[in-house]
């Protein structure tokens, strides 16, 4: 690999090329159904469709989230679990809301990657430590109101991080970017 060629004939050199490949939601079995779907199976709050006897849950489902109060689609597999155990208590008589805060996790080699809230409509990003450290977390506010974080091997403020987000807070930006404070105590 020497160099990247679009479509238009510009040519970028380039050592390594790193492709991602969009997914779409599998969902023309409920579009025939007549089911409403747009970017997955929406659903509301409790997982079901906009036929009252069906329930969608997984990839697929674009679900009402109180949190951020719009529609999400996540794929992720906790996010699976927790929508199908929805799915079960509500279709067992137990009205129950899907209303877990999103979360992702990966491991890149010693790097933990955890992704808490969804960070969509930021408008102030803070560090909490530096990225040459290998340990920091990236704190994502909106209006104030912090509303997610990814973190780097900082297991302490993701863990945090669940409660604070879930709790509407308002951290100080002075405390929050201050990697020696406690992420619980910023506010």
């Amino acid at each position: 690999m020497s160099a990247v060629l679009t479509e238009q004939g510009t040519e970028y050199p380039a050592d390594v090329v790193i492709i991602g490949v969009g997914v779409a939601p599998a969902d023309e079995l409920a579009r025939a159904a007549g089911i409403e779907c747009e970017n997955g199976v929406v659903t509301d709050v409790h997982c079901r469709t906009s036929n009252e006897a069906i329930y969608a849950a997984g990839d697929c489902a674009s679900h009402l989230n109180r949190q951020y109060g719009r529609h999400l689609r996540l794929e992720s597999v906790d996010n699976a679990f927790e929508q199908g155990s929805t799915v079960a208590l509500n279709l067992l008589g137990t009205a129950t809301p899907h209303d877990k805060l999103p979360w992702f996790w990966s491991d890149q080699f010693d790097l933990k990657l955890v992704i808490v809230g969804v960070s969509h409509g930021y408008d102030t990003v803070i560090l909490r430590g530096a990225p040459a450290s290998r340990s920091f977390s990236a704190c994502y506010l909106r209006g104030g109101e912090l509303i997610a974080i990814d973190t780097v091997n900082a297991p302490k403020d993701q863990m945090a991080a669940r409660k604070l987000i879930a709790a509407h807070v308002r951290p100080s930006p002075d405390k929050l970017a201050d990697p020696a404070i406690p992420l619980k105590d910023t506010f």
